[in-house]
């Protein structure tokens, strides 16, 4: 059951962060079906955020939620997203800041399990 936590600090002014591809993640494509789940939160308001999973736009634009304390994951029994994968499929995540703010940090994960 691979996890993948990330946690991108101080995003830019109007910038974009691409965590799986920027951190060179193995399990960013699929090598087998998957339950894919996912999870975020922001420090503050002003983030968005875009997760495919293939050809699926599991979420688009969504704001992240705020209150997080710097650092600190989300819980990792309450994923805000879930998909069934298939095999090769590639996952993507975009983390855009709106607020015009170079301080925001943004703190997640994403789990595959296995299916089939």
């Amino acid at each position: 059951m691979p996890l993948f936590t990330f946690h991108d600090q101080n995003i830019g002014a109007n910038a974009t962060t691409r965590p799986f591809q920027d951190d060179s993640w193995q399990y960013r494509r699929l090598p087998f079906p998957a339950l894919v789940e996912f999870s975020i939160i922001a420090t503050a308001i002003g983030l968005v955020y875009t997760f495919y999973s293939g050809t699926d736009t599991l979420a688009e634009e969504a704001p992240v939620p705020a209150g997080g304390t710097d650092g600190v994951m989300p819980a990792f029994d309450q994923p805000m997203v879930e998909d069934l994968a298939a095999a090769f499929d590639e996952l993507k995540l975009i983390i855009r800041e709106t607020a015009g703010a170079a301080t925001n940090d943004a703190m997640g994960w994403c789990r595959v399990t296995q299916v089939g």
